[in-house]
């Protein structure tokens, strides 16, 4: 009988995945540098120079220590501000990719109240632990699997809230007795949420270009952590915590 060479399947295909739109939150009014000179002391204006931050926004009010929202709300307002730019309802939603290093508790995850808040009954949903390079991988985690035709529409959600850990830092004392490194960390950083609707279109290529992985390009694996925050973790519990029913 004649040889009939099999024939190798077909290689799938990508898909294209398509940024359809961006939203963003910031938490209440911004807070200047003469706001946070009267409740830490002021910065050096050579060292202003240096971190070029003029305001920023917090869930904490300075003055009190009070939160006035949270990150997973945070989270879901940018998602909702995106989701509206994008003219795509809630419920189309079969993905979320939320990257946060400062959630509202350890569990459960942060994504999961923002896929409450959104009343997503039918989503998966993932969360990435990461700081700063953390939105990246969620962009990528999240194209990945738009790409492969796991999912087809998601929301990559970058949230932080990073004024609970400053406040303390000068609530209750001299402002001119927090130490100059303890100020430089309350002046450089603030609050908020980005949000991302992705969506998958028509097959692409099979042998189209590689896509870059971003997210890991960016770390350096051998240099010490360039923040650390202690308590929370099985390491070292934090000794004023409690579990609260979900």
């Amino acid at each position: 009988m004649p040889h009939t060479p099999a024939v190798p399947p077909a290689e799938p295909r990508a898909r294209h995945v398509s940024v359809l739109a961006t939203g963003a939150h910031l938490p209440g009014e911004a807070l200047d540098n003469d706001t946070l000179a009267r409740f830490c002391g002021p910065l050096p204006a050579d060292v202003l120079d240096g971190i070029q931050v003029e305001r920023r926004h917090w869930m904490v009010d300075p003055a009190t220590g009070a939160h006035t929202t949270s990150t997973s709300q945070m989270a879901t307002a940018a998602a909702r501000q995106a989701l509206e730019r994008a003219g795509v309802q809630a419920g189309e939603i079969d993905l979320i990719v939320l990257s946060t290093a400062s959630p509202d508790y350890l569990l459960p995850v942060a994504a999961t109240y923002v896929q409450q808040q959104l009343g997503l009954e039918d989503c998966a949903v993932i969360e990435v632990r990461a700081g700063c390079v953390g939105a990246v991988q969620a962009h990528d985690i999240a194209r990945r699997l738009l790409a492969d035709g796991t999912y087809t529409t998601a929301l990559v959600i970058g949230a932080e809230a990073v004024s609970p850990l400053l406040a303390p830092v000068f609530l209750g004392r001299d402002p001119e007795r927090v130490r100059m490194r303890d100020r430089l960390t309350v002046y450089t950083f603030g609050d908020g949420a980005g949000a991302l609707v992705l969506r998958a279109g028509e097959e692409g290529s099979a042998h189209g270009r590689r896509r870059p992985v971003f997210a890991t390009r960016s770390l350096g694996g051998a240099r010490k952590p360039g923040m650390l925050i202690v308590g929370g973790g099985t390491d070292a519990p934090s000794p004023n915590s409690s579990a609260a029913p979900a």
